[in-house]
């Protein structure tokens, strides 16, 4: 028996991305209490997209269930949406838990770990551009 694998394709960039909001709240919170706020609001509007990504999902769901036929072009389609959706609903909740938690001081801190340049030995805070070391040319 064939085992299903899900194609489910990672987004590094924007996992950092969610993962530097999250530290960003805690900063806020410890250094700019007065200005949390930003924060808190910042929650809601993660609550609401996840809400709106969700209302999309079941809206193509009800569809599919009432006897609407996809070509494979368009399930291809269907489950590539439903699948960047579902990430984008994930990382909008876990962002706007974060923050609730953070605003009560129930969490655990979060660690952004800058990429290692192998061969510089160092942290290398300019990740978007890789230049070749003596080493490696």
């Amino acid at each position: 028996m064939k085992t299903l694998k899900p194609n489910f394709k990672t987004y590094p960039q924007f996992n950092r991305t969610f993962a530097i909001s999250k530290q960003s709240a805690e900063h806020c919170k410890s250094d700019f209490p007065d200005c949390y706020h930003f924060k808190k609001l910042q929650a809601k509007e993660c609550i609401e997209l996840a809400e709106r990504l969700q209302m999309g999902l079941s809206l193509l769901v009800e569809l599919r269930n009432h006897g609407v036929t996809l070509s494979a072009e368009q399930n291809k389609q269907y489950k590539a949406f439903r699948n960047g959706a579902r990430y984008l609903i994930q990382q909008f909740q876990g962002l706007a838990e974060h923050i609730e938690n953070v605003e009560k001081g129930n969490y655990t801190p979060v660690v952004v770990e800058w990429w290692k340049s192998t061969s510089k030995g160092e942290n290398d805070l300019n990740q978007n551009t890789v230049e070749q070391s003596k080493n490696e040319m």
